[in-house]
């Protein structure tokens, strides 16, 4: 069988799909920052001889240092996180439309927000477009990974 590896292993969808492909005789290398992701669901998994649980981050640290640990983002990102929240619809036009209203409102470029927008949503500097990507995941994710992100420029530099 082949070797795989699933990101977000401890979570609810990657729990799942690494149990189902350790059924199916897969060896899987989970890997979870365990922002979300329970500790329990590694321990379950790791049962399994097949299974090999990495910590870590399929983020940029590179991209993470130039776009999100600038001064003020923390700031910028819950003001957009503020705005994104009061949104009727959450759709491509909208968001953008409140991202650039907020980069305005702020005082900043609005490319500063699109790139520290994309990392913290992707984790990476170039993604598909990022208006049709936040609208694809949903306004309940995208909070979600605003949330990680805050936390993530709070820590001290790695």
């Amino acid at each position: 069988m082949s070797k795989v590896c699933v990101t977000g292993a401890a979570g609810f969808i990657g729990g799942h799909l690494s149990e189902e492909l350790l059924e199916r005789g897969h060896e899987v290398a989970g890997l979870d920052d365990f922002s979300s992701g329970k500790r329990e669901t590694a321990s379950l998994l790791s049962q399994n001889p097949r299974f090999r649980m990495v910590e870590g981050s399929i983020a940029d640290p590179a991209a993470v240092a130039k776009h999100l640990r600038v001064e003020g983002m923390r700031e910028h990102l819950a003001a957009l996180e503020a705005a994104f929240s009061t949104l009727e619809r959450f759709d491509e036009v909208s968001t953008e439309a409140a991202l650039r209203a907020t980069a305005d409102a702020r005082g900043v470029k609005a490319a500063a927000l699109i790139h520290a927008v994309r990392v913290t949503v992707t984790g990476k500097a170039v993604s598909p477009g990022l208006f049709e990507v936040l609208a694809l995941l949903g306004r309940d994710e995208v909070r979600r990974r605003f949330g990680t992100a805050v936390e993530l420029v709070a820590l001290p530099n790695p």
